[in-house]
């Protein structure tokens, strides 16, 4: 009678459970006021899965002429804030306001609505820079 030994097969380890991923999302919003066509707002940040703590940017950009390029024309402003879902809060004081900014993501994510505006007459962007077809209005 023979005894067979494999090497490794005393030892054997459980599978690792999977680590989650999450899936970080970028959105960028551009918001402009129809009586000045030149001048938009920017405003960017990034999320895990939609959820959780944000960080993004805002800035103001402007533009020579229908053909020209934009031109960033403020100094980009930092703020951290988070999102559940749709909704979206940066606290007071980051963005230049008095109280905390709330904004619903809508359309599809094609369009924020911003408790109040940032720095040009609109309350809501949208995810293309070109100017909407109708005016976004104040609500």
């Amino acid at each position: 009678m023979s005894v067979l030994v494999l090497p490794g097969c005393s030892q054997s380890r459980p599978a690792q459970p999977a680590q989650p991923t999450h899936k970080i999302i970028k959105h960028t919003l551009y918001g402009s006021d129809h009586d000045a066509p030149h001048q938009r707002e920017v405003l960017s940040w990034t999320s895990q899965d939609g959820n959780g703590p944000i960080d993004g940017t805002y800035t103001l950009q402007e533009q020579a002429t229908d053909s020209a390029s934009w031109t960033t024309s403020s100094e980009p402003k930092s703020f951290h804030g988070t999102q559940h879902g749709n909704e979206i809060v940066v606290p007071v004081g980051q963005l230049g306001a008095a109280a905390d900014l709330h904004g619903t993501i809508q359309q599809n994510g094609h369009r924020l609505h911003l408790s109040f505006d940032l720095g040009i007459e609109t309350f809501d962007l949208y995810d293309s820079p070109q100017v909407p077809s109708t005016p976004s209005g104040r609500t």
